[in-house]
């Protein structure tokens, strides 16, 4: 299986708001709670004032899902600042759809996100302090499929 992890656009926010209700029912949250919607989205990340950085991860349109997707993933992930610490970065979500979770975990790497330059670039952008926040009881080792560089808030 091949993919490509690239930046978010504005023209994948449909997409965007498909994980997000994809999520959803993993937490059994009503998707009609979701607050929400695609266009505030596209000016939380790419108005003015970014609030949040994005990537994505998408398969050739031969190994599209069977709805049609190659969109198959992504990271959000905001920058915030500690007295302490100085720059963190927070990676609120990382997902990727069931039936292509787990091939991070056959590289041959035991650290396969450091080999793709966008990620390279958000983490080499100087942060001291590294958090992904996790709910233990809905992960399983396909859900979340990298160690974290940093530290794991629970």
């Amino acid at each position: 299986m091949s993919f490509l992890i690239r930046q978010c656009a504005p023209k994948d926010m449909k997409d965007l708001m498909r994980f997000v209700r994809e999520i959803a029912g993993l937490y059994c949250v009503p998707v009609d709670t979701i607050r929400i919607k695609e266009e505030d989205l596209k000016e939380a990340g790419f108005g003015k004032h970014p609030r949040y950085e994005c990537f994505v991860a998408e398969v050739p349109p031969e190994q599209k899902t069977k709805e049609g997707h190659t969109l198959i993933g992504y990271i959000l992930s905001v920058y915030t600042y500690s007295i302490w610490r100085g720059k963190n970065l927070y990676i609120d979500n990382l997902y990727v759809m069931p039936e292509f979770r787990g091939y991070l975990s056959q590289w041959p790497s035991s650290r396969p996100w450091q080999q793709m330059k966008p990620v390279q670039k958000a983490l080499c952008n100087a942060p001291i302090n590294t958090q992904i926040p996790s709910i233990s009881w809905k992960l399983d080792e396909k859900f979340l499929p990298l160690a974290s560089a940093g530290s794991a808030a629970n």
